[in-house]
């Protein structure tokens, strides 16, 4: 179920996210090469995922737990209607209903930056960050590159008077 207020180009949205997929963590300076390396090798395991809706979410803040806590946790996953079976070596992620800064951002993978950037400066002029998962979606493929490519950036959201 998704509720959705409409500000401008930003949209508060309240849905939950049911996917399977897989951990990773490492420092900041790595993602650039990290990511991609880890959405290759979920690819050549997507077909293992029953039930997937078409798209793939990257999900920040939920990943292997190391201790380390200059490493940033993220998992690559399908996003999946129900949950019956999880591969081996994979996890399944169920995010309940959260409040979230919708942006739709089409510029593809490249300029993401500026959708952050877009987000993070109005959830402070409106509000603060809630709890939850960051989450980003793409087609199930992560077909993100191009100026064509849409991502559709999720980041938790509550008012300042929550």
């Amino acid at each position: 179920m998704e509720q959705m207020i409409e500000t401008n180009e930003i949209q508060i949205i309240s849905r939950s996210f049911s996917a399977i997929g897989i951990k990773y963590a490492c420092r900041p300076d790595e993602k650039g090469a990290e990511i991609p390396k880890a959405v290759e090798s979920f690819l050549t395991r997507l077909a293992e995922i029953e039930h997937r809706t078409g798209n793939g979410l990257m999900i920040h803040g939920f990943g292997i737990e190391t201790g380390d806590s200059q490493k940033e946790k993220w998992s690559v996953t399908a996003e999946v209607s129900k949950i019956d079976q999880v591969p081996a070596g994979m996890d399944a992620v169920e995010i309940p209903v959260t409040q979230y800064a919708y942006y739709q951002h089409k510029k593809g993978i490249y300029s993401i930056g500026d959708a952050y950037s877009k987000l993070h400066t109005w959830i402070l002029e409106n509000g603060d960050y809630g709890d939850g998962y960051m989450v980003e979606v793409s087609d199930d493929h992560f077909q993100v590159v191009g100026e064509d490519r849409v991502i559709d950036v999720y980041a938790p959201f509550r008012y300042r008077s929550e």
